[in-house]
């Protein structure tokens, strides 16, 4: 967890849409929760946007009980998100995401 925080805090002031790939995470704790929605507020307020690819659907639900898909965009998988983000310059993926929550 903290290595995951430590990338996503170092990330440029005008970042490109972040597309975070859960595909490989079969449980989200509260902890995954917190830094999600921390991660998503931090980017929001310097302009980009956080965007969920490929969650399982126990991930989903955990999503959807806590309520983060009403603020940030969930879609079904990496490509797809590009229908979700606006046109900023390429996108940072992090798809080490299942080995850091």
């Amino acid at each position: 967890m903290d290595e995951f925080r430590a990338l996503l805090w170092a990330l440029p002031p005008a970042p490109a849409p972040l597309r975070v790939d859960l595909g490989g995470v079969g449980f989200l704790s509260a902890a995954g929760v917190r830094a999600l929605v921390a991660v998503h507020l931090r980017i929001r307020a310097r302009g980009g946007q956080l965007v969920i690819c490929n969650p399982n659907a126990v991930v989903r639900r955990t999503l959807r009980a806590t309520r983060v898909n009403r603020v940030i965009p969930i879609v079904g998988s990496p490509p797809v998100a590009e229908d979700v983000t606006p046109p900023w310059p390429a996108p940072v993926a992090i798809n080490r995401a299942a080995s850091l929550i």
